[in-house]
């Protein structure tokens, strides 16, 4: 498990390919109501605050952990085979040590003390079903979710 701080901007934090020329995805107005904005090789999340230093872990599972958040999404994620991912918000990013692969990305966003956390799930080969999880009041879990978004 990995654990750092990712000062948030814009409400949003970020999984990407770190080779990718534009990581960063365009948010529609259904993006925003079902937490992400995806497209192959980057998706960005919704955060539980607009601005503002984080705790992010990361973690590599065999399996769908217990989910503790107040928020928790699940999508397929692919990075080419010999690259690196990233976690980064518009202003700060860090390279996780997690190989580039197909993974099942489970994110899950909560507060700890009063303090805002994000923990990213990698599980190789897991499902590529998009789903969320748990939603809270900032979230529509009824829609179909989109999964489509431009780079922004």
């Amino acid at each position: 498990m990995e654990k750092f701080i990712i000062d948030v901007s814009y409400s949003q934090i970020a999984v990407f390919n770190s080779e990718l020329e534009n990581p960063f995805n365009d948010w529609t107005d259904q993006h925003v109501l079902q937490g992400f904005s995806w497209r192959e090789e980057s998706v960005s999340f919704k955060t539980l605050i607009d601005a503002g230093p984080m705790t992010v872990e990361v973690r590599k599972s065999a399996e769908l952990p217990i989910l503790d958040g107040i928020r928790a999404i699940t999508v397929p994620f692919y990075c080419p085979t010999g690259k690196k991912i990233e976690i980064a918000s518009i202003a700060q990013g860090h390279v996780v040590g997690i190989e580039g692969g197909i993974y099942q990305l489970v994110f899950e966003a909560g507060y700890s003390d009063d303090e805002c956390w994000s923990r990213f799930t990698f599980i190789p080969h897991g499902s590529q079903i998009p789903k969320i999880l748990i939603a809270d009041a900032e979230i529509d879990a009824t829609n179909e979710l989109i999964m489509h978004a431009e780079q922004a």
